[in-house]
């Protein structure tokens, strides 16, 4: 459980935890999800869902963190503007998914995606959750944060922390990018520096900048990542378009993406694979995603979403992009 993603990797590692946590919920008789409308319990669940959330972001290392590590590993404190992307589909809006993480009926728990502006104008922040349902976490508690601060006009990650709280596993990481010199410099009892090519990904950046691209059936999208020491190219391909039906019955035009490891053609451990499917829009939300492990399958589906364009002048509307609520729609 201790290894990262891309070696088994921070995605497989959270499916397999996630697993667990469904077998416990099994065992304890409470993995069946109600599907027979929105109740209050429903509601509280999300508000729950959002104050743990919430917590978690405490634990974020504040800006004189990663200067201090800039400075004492001689590292430029201004990463700006290295490359232009061009523009970037995230800046200037705000989004956060909220999926149900479920091991055939049964459920584990849930994981949340977020992105948004940062106090540092030059820079958005990308974040990802996983929680553990209440019941399970009388055994078992999983309170994972992982956050990604990128350049806003090259979409390359700047500073990388992961929190982890897994059971009895503490582990707290993080990683400075050093773009111009080509290295990352990762937590250690002392502070190790590793070659990675200019522009690397990290496995959180490299989901958001997948969907930067417009993809076409048969489409392969590839770039370079850095994950806890180790460097990987990364290709997404997409394998055909879809329509996935929601569990309240909402229909959604997909695209169906699937990532993989150029070195070894595959995302995991030797069976393992990962599909993702995203709107068919300029948006390209994923609405499922879904693991084949050596447990089994988990799914991943979307139950709460939302991406709004802030608004520019202070007292005005911020403009809804997409907005989705599994909960109210469920017969």
């Amino acid at each position: 459980m201790k290894t990262g993603w891309l070696g088994v990797s921070a995605l497989s590692r959270y499916f397999q935890v996630f697993a667990l946590l469904c077998i416990l919920s099994l065992f304890f008789g409470t993995g069946v999800p109600s599907v027979e409308g929105r109740s209050d319990k429903d509601d509280e669940k999300m508000e729950r869902i959002y104050e743990i959330e919430n917590n978690l972001r405490k634990k974020a290392f504040p800006p004189e963190f990663a200067d201090s590590i800039r400075v004492k590993n001689k590292i430029p404190l201004n990463q700006e503007g290295l490359r232009s992307f061009g523009q970037n589909p995230f800046d200037g809006h705000k989004e956060r998914l909220v999926y149900s993480v479920n091991w055939g009926f049964i459920l584990a728990g849930y994981g949340i995606l977020g992105v948004g502006p940062n106090e540092d104008s030059s820079k958005l922040e990308l974040n990802t959750f996983a929680i553990s349902r209440k019941v399970v976490g009388l055994v078992y508690k999983v309170r994972d944060f992982a956050r990604c601060l990128i350049d806003k006009e090259g979409f390359y990650p700047v500073f990388f922390e992961e929190h982890i709280r897994e059971g009895r596993y503490r582990t707290t990481r993080w990683e400075v990018f050093d773009h111009e010199s080509g290295r990352v410099v990762a937590s250690k009892k002392k502070h190790s520096s590793k070659s990675a090519p200019p522009y690397s990904q990290n496995y959180i950046s490299a989901f958001y900048f997948m969907r930067t691209f417009p993809f076409g059936v048969g489409d392969t999208v590839r770039f370079k990542t850095f994950v806890q020491g180790k460097k990987h190219n990364l290709n997404f391909v997409c394998v055909g378009r879809e329509i996935v039906e929601m569990k309240d019955g909402t229909e959604f035009k997909c695209l169906r993406v699937r990532p993989f490891l150029e070195e070894k053609a595959m995302v995991f451990s030797r069976g393992d694979r990962v599909d993702i499917w995203l709107t068919d829009d300029e948006y390209r939300v994923p609405v499922l995603v879904e693991a084949k492990i050596k447990w089994g399958t988990i799914r991943c589906w979307l139950e709460q979403g939302s991406r709004v364009e802030l608004a520019e002048e202070e007292g005005e509307p911020n403009r809804i992009l997409f907005d989705y609520h599994g909960f109210e729609g469920r017969r």
